[in-house]
């Protein structure tokens, strides 16, 4: 239930490795409409984070910095080699990992269930930053940042 990856609800043999695709909505911090050419526009998750509800302060950070960020820009999906399941996948913008530069700006946590160094560093360099989540005034009951 709280796996969250970058979800694309494709069909199998539509992936293989990577996919290039054009960002049309921001639903959430980890969820966003990604357009093929040709086809529907297709669900995705972010990958290897925990994000927030949209409707609390943190959450409509990360919303709006990914809005910012992707809305209308190409981007690639990468799926992961070592999950045989085609919704397992990372977007890549100018080559950069979203999923990192969201726990590098404190806009989300790490999924409990990754284990990559990588993605603590990156959660490590915003708590010492204060960003997001992690700014001293966080009330993480209430998801807003105390007055």
């Amino acid at each position: 239930m709280y796996k969250l990856i970058f979800a694309l609800l494709l069909p199998t043999a539509a992936i293989a490795g990577e996919l290039t695709c054009e960002v049309r909505q921001v639903h959430a911090v980890d969820t966003l409409s990604c357009h093929v050419a040709g086809q529907a526009p297709r669900l995705a998750k972010l990958a290897a984070i925990k994000a927030f509800d949209p409707a609390t302060p943190v959450g409509l950070m990360g919303r709006t910095y990914l809005e910012k960020r992707l809305l209308g820009k190409t981007v690639v999906l990468r799926q992961d080699p070592h999950r045989p399941m085609p919704e397992r996948v990372w977007l890549l913008l100018d080559g950069k990992e979203i999923n990192l530069e969201l726990l590098n700006q404190g806009m989300a946590r790490v999924h409990p269930e990754v284990s990559e160094a990588e993605y603590y560093m990156q959660q490590n360099l915003a708590i010492r930053a204060g960003l997001g989540l992690w700014h001293p005034r966080y009330d993480a009951e209430t998801g807003s940042l105390a007055r």
